[in-house]
């Protein structure tokens, strides 16, 4: 049986502690938490270019972690504990996005986006090379390690592809989301354009899709099923 790899995850303030190079600011997405998400919803993000859907990844995290309202205020109650797996993109890269959507007036004065924003990836942390989300050991392996965060946890799989590896069942990763929605762990799945049609089975059961067209700044939300009056928003 194959041993699972080790599940490690990079604290915001190791991650953040590097030089990065100043760029600017994308587009906020705060509008995305703006009563459209609910606890243990599966998001489905895809479009044109790798690197606008991670900023949409990247943003939908930071908010969450953050506790950050639509117009950039911090509430406590708010922070949601985020393990976000990328999987494309070097460090410097992720640091950049991150910074970038902090809010100016915040100063980095933010206790809870320090305290529940975890990120790991193959070229950030080696240990989680080997990870392929359609093995059952990896699955249990990732499911504790979201057990142990807390409560109302969320989950990015940026680039989604390589998580689930080229020689997995597909069908085991749906039927662990599946388990995770049980346990109201909140998915984020980025793939995409080129790769939309393999997981045409996971937009349409989404309860909100992002189609990012061109540019990160300007994403099309559509929802795939209208908000519940009976459901409280995340």
């Amino acid at each position: 049986m194959k041993k699972p790899p080790a599940i490690q995850s990079i604290g915001l303030d190791d991650f953040l502690g590097g030089k990065v190079v100043p760029e600017k600011a994308p587009a906020k997405t705060r509008r995305l938490l703006d009563g459209l998400l609910y606890a243990g919803d599966w998001v489905f993000v895809h479009g044109n270019k790798a690197d606008a859907n991670s900023v949409v990844a990247t943003a939908f995290s930071v908010l969450l972690a953050g506790g950050y309202d639509r117009n950039g205020n911090i509430s406590a109650n708010k922070a949601r504990p985020v393990l976000y797996l990328d999987s494309s993109n070097e460090a410097v890269a992720c640091r950049q996005r991150i910074r970038s959507l902090i809010p100016e007036n915040d100063e980095w004065d933010s206790k809870s986006l320090y305290e529940n924003l975890q990120i790991s990836g193959p070229n950030i942390d080696p240990s989680a090379c080997g990870f392929n989300l359609c093995a059952p050991e990896d699955q249990q392996a990732l499911e504790a390690m979201l057990t142990s965060m807390g409560s109302q946890v969320c989950l990015v799989l940026d680039q989604l592809d390589h998580w689930l590896g080229g020689d997995g069942s597909r069908r085991s990763f749906v039927s662990w989301l599946v388990s995770l929605k049980a346990l109201g762990v909140t998915v984020l799945l980025v793939g995409s354009k080129k790769s939309r049609s393999e997981f045409v089975l996971l937009e349409r059961a989404a309860q909100l899709v992002i189609a990012v067209e061109s540019s990160a700044k300007k994403p099309v939300i559509k929802l795939a099923r209208p908000p519940s009056s009976t459901r409280k928003p995340f």
